[in-house]
């Protein structure tokens, strides 16, 4: 007997059984994908955590659940939704970012989910927060900043903006220390950012950095030579603080700062044409950036 209408198949379609079915006969190995918002509740004005999860493998790529984390902990509502589509068994990978809520070793998202699938899972932590703590690093090491949201010369910087002399700017490759470290890779590095800014970008800072690095080598964007404001600081986001170095050593003929702080600077700009560059902006492609190391 044919039950199958267009109007069951449809009102399937929006319940999502359709959906649950396909994945459910899928044979490749699965990939499941969280990560915590903080979003407005639906019903009030209130926010709420919530928890996506979604799967990916070879050629798919499915939400399963956005689900409120007001009972019940993260990896309980994870587990549950994969079960519910009849994935728990499928599932080989984790995708996470690095907090520690995720990586604890006893009580970690990542532990605990193992625990409750019973069995091992690959760990693929996402690259940006992996870059993120070895940058952090970086900074450390060459400007010993402290652990305080706001970066005293950072703020200064940005307090000083509107007095800054847009026109006048040095370009780090007419430093002669900055092109003995990277006169070997400074043309690959130019073809590289002119390369990604032919891209749509949709972070702004993404592209302001490729046309930082030009201008740092010496070269102009499309859009021509600009700089943007100083943007807000956030102690988490190394982007923003890659930003404020390139700006701040690019400025310092007319910006005060100290012998000391510009040796640090000057590092950390090296650093990122050397090895943040490519490694950031390849991080998206799965192909290349598991080959990508520090």
């Amino acid at each position: 007997m044919k039950v199958m209408t267009p109007y069951l198949a449809a009102a399937l379609d929006r319940t999502k059984v359709s959906d649950q079915t396909e994945f459910q006969e899928q044979d490749a190995k699965l990939t499941v994908h969280w990560d915590g918002k903080l979003l407005q509740n639906l019903t009030g004005k209130e926010k709420v955590d919530r928890l996506p999860v979604i799967v990916s493998g070879k050629s798919v790529h499915q939400l399963l659940t956005v689900a409120k984390l007001a009972s019940g902990t993260g990896e309980n509502q994870a587990v549950a939704a994969l079960q519910d589509w009849g994935l728990a068994d499928k599932v080989s990978v984790m995708c996470f970012d690095t907090t520690s809520v995720n990586t604890g070793q006893i009580n970690g998202t990542c532990v605990l989910l193992e625990q409750k699938m019973n069995k091992k899972l690959l760990y693929l932590a996402c690259r940006h927060h992996i870059m993120e703590l070895i940058i952090g690093a970086v900074f450390d090491k060459c400007m010993r900043f402290s652990s305080a949201p706001d970066v005293l010369l950072f703020k200064r910087f940005q307090a000083y903006w509107e007095f800054v002399d847009k026109n006048k700017y040095k370009a780090g490759i007419n430093n002669k220390d900055i092109l003995a470290q990277v006169a070997d890779i400074n043309d690959d590095r130019i073809k590289f950012a002119e390369k990604l800014l032919h891209d749509s970008h949709s972070r702004d800072d993404y592209r302001e950095f490729l046309e930082l690095i030009l201008i740092f080598l010496g070269k102009t964007a499309s859009r021509g030579i600009r700089f943007m404001a100083p943007g807000a600081m956030h102690h988490a986001r190394w982007m923003s603080k890659i930003l404020y170095c390139l700006k701040i050593w690019m400025f310092s003929r007319r910006f005060t700062i100290t012998p000391t702080e510009e040796k640090g600077l000057q590092k950390i700009c090296i650093f990122a044409i050397h090895v943040y560059l490519k490694a950031w902006m390849t991080a998206f492609f799965t192909s290349k950036c598991t080959i990508q190391r520090f």
